[in-house]
């Protein structure tokens, strides 16, 4: 106390002085420490954020304990100077104690639940990142029919000579190719976000081979049905990715960026696979 009062109003005290002041701090804190230890024992010492009823209770405590202090302070100090007390100062440093006690207590709960969301929040990131889009992968089950038709060649799938990617369709009129083109397609939606469509191409080629190379991933595949050069049902099958229904959102997220003219007006919309 002596050493900051000092700081503060830019004086030196003598050395026995900041030694009696030193010595003051510690008998006080001893005797502080003895009453309030076992009470801020029972939390185990860990400063954690309160909810609900638990708030008013911690935060009482902590004003208590602030205010009882203070009071505790200033009583020992005069007693060791060898004064009485006066009570209208000893209340006034329950006060300030009780003061500075609560607004500890309300700013380290605060801390808490901050840090608490901010852990939150890099967990959530780091799951992200981990666990990224999603993929669908051929089913292990295909390749043997695959290797035996020639399309699964060393691990890799061979390139379907028809895939293209479908906005090299896209004529200027809005329609996909010409007015003649219908029928039923395979189309993948790839790990970049592009919609591939082919035919069989007369060898049963499968949907891996519209992106071809080892272990093909794509975000959607089905068949895409063209009438008159305009899209008029979308769905999911694919029994190589064999992808769930949610991959029809990904599928539209894809196909959502063809100007509307690329859909009929009797577009069937995204229809999930029923066997």
């Amino acid at each position: 106390m002596t050493a900051s009062s000092d700081l503060i109003n830019g004086e030196a005290s003598s050395p026995s002085e900041y030694i009696k002041s030193a010595a003051q701090g510690s008998v006080i804190d001893a005797v502080c420490g003895a009453i309030f230890g076992p009470i801020a024992g029972i939390g185990g010492g860990a400063i954690v954020p309160l909810a609900g009823g638990q708030t008013t209770v911690g935060l009482g405590s902590a004003v208590f304990m602030g205010g009882t202090s203070g009071y505790i302070d200033y009583s020992l100090r005069e007693l060791w100077d060898g004064r009485t007390p006066d009570g209208g100062q000893a209340l006034e440093s329950f006060a300030v104690g009780a003061a500075l006690g609560g607004a500890f207590s309300v700013g380290t709960s605060w801390l808490a639940k901050g840090a608490e969301r901010v852990r939150g929040a890099l967990k959530r990131g780091a799951s992200s990142k981990v666990e990224g889009p999603s993929y669908f992968k051929v089913d292990p089950a295909m390749q043997a029919d695959d290797e035996a038709a020639g399309v699964l060649k060393n691990g890799s799938y061979i390139k379907n000579p028809t895939a293209k990617n479908l906005s090299d369709f896209i004529t200027v009129s809005g329609k996909i190719g010409s007015k003649q083109m219908s029928g039923q397609y395979m189309y993948v939606v790839d790990t970049n976000g592009n919609i591939v469509i082919g035919t069989r191409a007369g060898q049963k080629m499968p949907h891996p081979t519209l992106i071809g190379g080892e272990n093909p991933k794509v975000k959607a595949a089905g068949i895409v049905e063209i009438r008159g050069g305009q899209i008029y049902k979308i769905d999911n099958s694919s029994g190589h990715f064999k992808p769930s229904a949610e991959s029809l959102k990904a599928a539209e997220e894809a196909f959502g960026k063809l100007p509307s003219s690329a859909f009929s007006p009797s577009f069937q919309g995204y229809v999930p696979y029923n066997k």
